[in-house]
């Protein structure tokens, strides 16, 4: 299959200004930053066609980027959205087997927010 025009990935950005992903990763240390850094290039390389273990769906078109880094799985979540844009929702630190419902509503909310703009 061929890879067509390439993938953008754009950062939910709240009505404050505020980029609650930006604001997660800049507060984790320097060595798991250049994991998600890394994976988020593998993300944008491959968009759609991205596999497990880098990926995986979460609920309807909500999906979450895996990042393992000392022990702590660190999952980022988004949807894509048309033109081939990525759009990175929330970022968590996992360290149990499910995601929080709480973590899925939010980025569901910002989805659909982003989705009305």
């Amino acid at each position: 299959m061929a890879s067509g025009a390439a993938w953008t990935i754009e950062y939910y950005i709240e009505q404050n200004g505020n980029c609650p992903v930006i604001d997660f990763i800049e507060g984790l240390d320097t060595r798991a930053q250049l994991r998600i850094a890394k994976a988020l290039e593998k993300l944008e390389a491959q968009g759609a066609n991205a596999k497990y273990p880098l990926v995986s769906p979460v609920r309807g078109k909500i999906w979450e980027l895996r990042v393992g880094y000392n022990k702590t799985i660190y999952r980022i979540l988004y949807f894509i959205a048309t033109g081939r844009v990525i759009v990175l929702l929330h970022g968590i630190p996992k360290k149990t087997q499910e995601l929080p419902e709480a973590a899925i509503r939010l980025a569901e909310a910002r989805m659909k927010n982003r989705l009305g703009r």
